[in-house]
């Protein structure tokens, strides 16, 4: 059945609207900041526009450029929640309109386009990093228009001149996001071979300024962060490292096939739509169809030499890849056809497909009525519930994982309280030196990684002559006032 022009516009807008509303309406829940967040923001309000260029504070990492646009936004509207995420708003849906281009150069048929668009504007991840203050939402909108214009670039037009620019221009979109080389690195592989010999002085244009400029930005900003982020985080980043034996690689996939199409969990009906779209993609012999699979043979290989993990949020800027590649097997299927062959594929694809993405369906949108599915923390309105009942003389506590929080908020709620103790860097036999003290303990981060919540729990709970005063506990927060 074919879609008219008329109709298929107006369907694109209804997907577009329907994007658009998801995304506004979990950016107004306006959650409360957890650790990351509020480390990021930190940063931000801490720092000037040139102290982006070096290793940032709270074991955070996020590109130079990133930084520098939020700190723009924060000097013009203040440092409320809603600023920080504002520009991660603006670039998730930016990037529903740079999909929906980019989909027209990889799908074939109007139908295809548009599931591949309704697929992108309802995705549970791209719609959450729409409203987290992190870079993850520019870095897909980054990849999306980078993969659209490079393709577009004709290296046998450009003089020296014009090839040192555009490498000054790559180096830029490092700056901008993390995973840029990989889009880069895929294209000028791609005019390499295309090209073979005849762009060669042009190739070697674009990459020597690339590689003077990344030097020293390796060197003092990426290296020393990475080398942080390694050790602090060491199971999340070797998590996302494959490793040459079938476990880690079957385990890898389906966590991220799950994480890339949730709350749809068939990640092996999602790797075989996958494969078989890059098989589609390939024989299509287009510039952008090969860029694309050039990314993920590239992400892959970062992966398997540990330079760059594929691992959840940090792989959020393949998702726009996935799903196109998810329909493309889509785009041959007729079943009005007499082939029996084509019909009968036709019958297969169609039904793999419903069944792989069953999960969107009317519980799923209801969830986002509910803003407790989003909340990472409750850090705010616990700080809020200090700041009512805080005396001059109470001693607050806080465990590592809150720490970001407890500052960014006692700044949010102008809480001049500097009688306050980190609980991460102390033991709980130091605490006997608080005897006779009103203290608060506030532990916000919903994952207990130091597991302070069970021990405070126990300290307040079975300590001798303690009395709670006060105690609450919600999606994974926790605080509690105690006469020790």
């Amino acid at each position: 059945m074919k879609i008219s022009i008329k109709n298929f516009h107006l369907a694109i807008i209804l997907i577009f609207c329907l994007g658009i509303f998801l995304r506004l309406k979990t950016y107004l829940y306006n959650i409360s900041f957890w650790y990351d967040e509020a480390a990021l923001a930190l940063n931000i309000m801490d720092r000037g526009f040139s102290g982006f260029f070096r290793y940032l504070d709270y074991i955070q990492c996020a590109p130079p450029l990133f930084m520098i646009f939020s700190k723009i936004a924060t000097n013009i509207f203040g440092t409320k929640e809603w600023v920080f995420r504002l520009l991660p708003l603006i670039f998730g849906i930016a990037s529903m309109f740079a999909f929906y281009y980019l989909s027209k150069d990889i799908l074939n048929k109007k139908w295809s386009i548009l599931i591949a668009n309704f697929l992108f504007a309802v995705n549970f991840q791209l719609i959450y990093y729409c409203q987290e203050f992190k870079q993850y939402s520019l870095e897909v909108l980054v990849t999306i228009l980078a993969i659209y214009f490079v393709k577009k670039i004709n290296l046998k037009t450009l003089n020296s001149i014009k090839c040192l620019c555009l490498g000054i221009i790559f180096f830029v979109l490092f700056l901008l996001s993390m995973t840029a080389p990989f889009i880069l690195a895929a294209y000028m592989l791609y005019i390499a071979y295309k090209n073979k010999k005849t762009v060669i002085k042009q190739w070697f244009c674009i990459v020597i300024p690339f590689i003077f400029l990344l030097t020293p930005y390796y060197l003092f900003y990426l290296w020393p962060s990475k080398a942080l982020m390694v050790r602090e985080f060491s199971n999340m980043w070797s998590s996302g490292y494959l490793n040459l034996n079938f476990e880690s690689i079957r385990t890898l996939a389906a966590e991220f096939f799950q994480f890339t199409f949730q709350p749809n969990s068939t990640a092996l009906l999602s790797l075989i739509l996958c494969a078989a779209g890059s098989i589609l993609v390939f024989k299509d012999k287009r510039p952008t169809g090969a860029i694309i699979l050039l990314i993920l043979i590239i992400a892959i290989t970062a992966s398997f030499l540990h330079i760059y993990p594929i691992y959840i949020r940090l792989g959020l800027y393949l998702i726009p890849l996935l799903i196109l590649l998810c329909v493309k097997p889509l785009d041959i299927c007729n079943i009005n056809i007499y082939s029996a062959r084509i019909r009968i594929y036709s019958f297969v694809v169609i039904f793999m497909f419903l069944f792989c993405f069953r999960n969107y369906n009317f519980n799923y949108f209801i969830n986002f009525f509910n803003p407790m599915i989003f909340h990472q923390s409750l850090s705010r309105q616990m700080m809020e519930i200090i700041k009512d009942n805080l005396d001059e003389n109470d001693i607050v506590v806080y465990d590592g994982e809150s720490l970001p929080a407890y500052f960014y908020y006692l700044r949010y709620f102008n809480i001049n309280h500097k009688n306050s103790i980190d609980i991460s860097s102390k033991a709980f036999s130091e605490f006997k030196s608080l005897y006779g003290s009103y203290v608060w303990f506030y532990c916000t981060h919903k994952v207990d990684i130091k597991g302070h919540v069970a021990l405070i729990k126990k300290l307040v709970h079975e300590g001798e002559n303690v009395k709670i005063l006060y105690e609450k506990e919600e999606s994974g927060s926790y605080i509690v006032k105690v006469k020790l």
